[in-house]
């Protein structure tokens, strides 16, 4: 039946979201048993986010580096295509070693037609209580990876240009 062959064809490939990057350990280790290729979607790439991230304790950056380093070169090259969210990913993970035939382009989107309003947008604005004029929004997390203050400052010197972020994170309250 087709769903018999469905299943056996989900069977044969191993997939994981690498965010963080060890939750790809249980499919990179089962995959040579099972023969099943391993398709790697990296979030984050480690470990330069953890490095940059400013929240490891003092005398711990070259260890981790070291440790989260080989781990993540040994988990590229197991896995047998490794989708990235940005186009600079790409660089990096080539400068690494990895074959750019394995490397393949899988940004985060979404169809955003179910997140248009029903309200004409300045009635959406007044309900959303958003400034008037042109908006420029962020969505995520508020850290020190993000280098959000940067934007900030840029928007602070365009006239008629509103900043609004959304999100949370550790920066979060020293960039109100």
């Amino acid at each position: 039946s087709a769903t018999d062959e469905a299943t056996q064809s989900m069977r044969r490939v191993a997939m994981c979201s690498k965010s963080p990057a060890t939750a790809s350990v249980p499919a990179l280790l089962s995959s040579g048993r099972r023969r099943a290729p391993v398709a790697t979607v990296i979030q984050d790439l480690w470990p330069d986010s953890v490095l940059d991230s400013g929240m490891l304790p003092n005398g711990t950056r070259r260890l981790t580096n070291l440790v989260l380093g080989r781990y993540s070169a040994w988990s590229y090259r197991r896995s047998t295509a490794i989708g990235i969210i940005s186009p600079g990913m790409r660089e990096v993970l080539t400068g690494r070693g990895i074959p750019t035939d394995r490397i393949h382009d899988t940004p985060n989107w979404t169809f955003g037609d179910h997140l248009r309003p029903d309200l004409p947008t300045a009635d959406a604005r007044a309900v959303l209580n958003l400034p008037s004029g042109y908006l420029v929004v962020y969505a995520g997390n508020h850290g020190p990876l993000q280098h959000l203050a940067p934007v900030i400052d840029a928007v602070r010197r365009v006239d008629g240009v509103q900043l609004v972020l959304i999100g949370s994170g550790v920066s979060k309250a020293s960039l109100q």
